[in-house]
């Protein structure tokens, strides 16, 4: 007569599936906190472009470029609702985008400081980077700009 398999047997088999998922699991929370940082980094990136697109409508009617900030915030009375319908405030990571207007409002520059939240200069200067590869990297769009810029923005 065959024996029936014994308590610890039967925790071995049920306990081998879920070993192996608790393995699987920080590689699949990796690729999902990943997947989600990117996804806020475009967020911010299609926020930028928003607003851009509303600036140079306004200059358009105007000559010159909106003279507010230090946030995006503050161009609502300025862009709503004639050239946006809702200006985009925040960035994918839920802090300001930042808004200066450059050399008497013939310019601005619009700046996300990336998922740390940190305002890190660059050594040679700051660059125009739409869409950087390290989502804690600033993401900044300025105009006068090159429009390979622009480019890069609208992927």
């Amino acid at each position: 007569m065959e024996e029936s398999p014994s308590w610890r047997q039967w925790c071995l088999v049920l306990s081998a599936p879920a070993a192996v998922a608790l393995a699987l699991l920080p590689s699949a929370l990796g690729a999902a906190l990943e997947a989600r940082q990117r996804s806020a980094q475009r967020r911010t990136a299609s926020a930028i472009r928003t607003l851009a697109t509303a600036c140079e409508s306004y200059a358009i009617d105007h000559d010159r470029y909106p003279a507010a900030g230090p946030t995006a915030a503050e161009l609502a009375p300025l862009l709503e609702p004639t050239y946006v319908e809702a200006v985009p405030a925040l960035d994918g990571w839920g802090r300001p985008i930042r808004y200066e207007a450059l050399d008497g409002a013939l310019g601005y520059r619009l700046e996300s400081w990336g998922r740390d939240g940190l305002d890190v200069p660059e050594p040679d200067g700051e660059k125009v980077t739409p869409l950087p590869e390290d989502p804690n990297d600033d993401i900044v769009f300025a105009r006068p700009f090159d429009p390979d810029d622009w480019r890069r923005l609208t992927r």
